[in-house]
């Protein structure tokens, strides 16, 4: 493990041009950051992709990167990996919304036999629809640090000692954030989200 002073030596270097720099940044950082994605992707081609992107915003990056120290710069690179991973679950969230409201336009079959399928019945479908997206409108109005942590918590569910790894927060830290979260959701949600 590099120190501080190897640290902004690589980062220096790397914001220089120089590809043999940024791929000892890469080998530093790589584990951690498949660590934060695979755990909130699950997937391990999922995971590859996001990290291709993820490094790709660092190298992209890497000139506004001033003075930092060894942890802050794990952190940093951490946090790019995390909203990176959330961004693909956004994107992959409203892929599947699309294709499910084609799909149902395309195939519009009766049946014969009781189908007990949410999909299946238009009433309960919706329902369901307006609960998620009222959820998901009011995640996109949190706060992006309770944000964070909501969809770590509730979405992924992840522990709060995972989410505080992943975060670089203390677990105190966590828990005031989803405590906060979870009162404005409730305020807003009622019975979609009780106490």
């Amino acid at each position: 493990m590099p120190g501080n002073e190897n640290i902004r030596s690589l980062l220096e270097k790397a914001r220089d041009g120089n590809s043999h720099a940024f791929s000892q940044i890469y080998h530093l950082t790589y584990e951690k950051n498949y660590g934060i994605v695979n755990q909130i992707l699950k997937n391990e081609q999922d995971t590859k992709d996001v990290l291709q992107d993820t490094y790709l915003k660092i190298y992209q990056k890497i000139e506004q990167v001033q003075e930092m120290n060894l942890y802050s710069f794990f952190a940093w690179s951490r946090k790019v990996a995390l909203n990176t991973a959330l961004d693909f679950l956004r994107k992959q969230k409203q892929n599947l919304c699309k294709t499910a409201a084609s799909w149902d336009r395309e195939n519009d079959i009766e049946t014969e036999v009781l189908d007990l399928r949410v999909e299946n019945q238009p009433e309960l479908a919706m329902l369901q629809k307006e609960a998620c997206d009222s959820v998901y409108s009011v995640l996109e109005e949190l706060p992006a640090e309770q944000r964070e942590c909501a969809v770590l918590f509730y979405v992924q569910e992840l522990s709060i000692r995972e989410i505080a790894d992943i975060t670089c927060c203390s677990e105190n830290t966590i828990k005031s954030r989803l405590y906060y979260a979870r009162k404005k959701m409730q305020a807003k949600l009622g019975d979609f989200f009780p106490e």
